[in-house]
């Protein structure tokens, strides 16, 4: 039965990591009939990021210049801390034509620490969202890496709790004197 136990335990962290892996391959976008995208995805501090809105629905979209900034820390997206970005906007509505595109909005990155930040748009049939990194390399590997290892770990500690002393107990179980003699 502890063994069992020990698999079961075992597992919870791969599926964990399927589960992130298969998360962050997932294109948000993809069920939109609308799409948020970037003029590009690496960006030093100091650059402005343009934000396109492309309508790819059977009719018009209501958008505006209201965004949702978020920061990546660790494997979560959090309000971005320390960054000279003001969420508010004045409240116009964008009116994006069937198959048009608008690429009025925009993302000063002045004063920007490095890191992967994400910004969500409402597009009227949902959010659409885009990623962009500021000032060094893609961190999405060294996530993985970290979350492999986290789990290499986990499936150590689990066969030495588990594994290792339920084998002990059966090794021991035939060392103690039986009652009857």
């Amino acid at each position: 039965m502890k063994n069992r136990v020990g698999i079961g335990l075992a597992l919870i962290p791969l599926f964990l990591i399927a589960s992130y892996l298969t998360l962050e391959s997932l294109d948000l976008n993809q069920f939109q009939t609308a799409t948020l995208t970037t003029n590009k995805t690496l960006y030093s501090a100091g650059e402005t990021v343009k934000l396109t809105v492309t309508n790819y629905g059977q009719s018009e979209i209501l958008t505006g210049y209201v965004n949702q900034l978020t920061r990546r820390l660790f494997f979560f997206w959090i309000p971005p801390i320390g960054v000279p970005w003001q969420s508010g906007a004045i409240a116009v509505g964008i009116l994006v034509p069937q198959g048009g595109q608008w690429s009025g909005d925009s993302i000063d990155l002045t004063g920007f620490p490095p890191g992967e930040y994400r910004v969500a748009k409402d597009l009227g049939s949902g959010f659409g969202y885009a990623r962009f990194t500021v000032g060094g390399i893609d961190l999405l590997p060294v996530y993985t890496l970290v979350a492999a290892l986290f789990a290499v770990i986990c499936i150590g500690l689990v066969y030495c709790v588990f594994w290792r002393r339920s084998s002990l107990v059966a090794e021991n179980a035939y060392d103690y004197p039986s009652p009857a003699g």
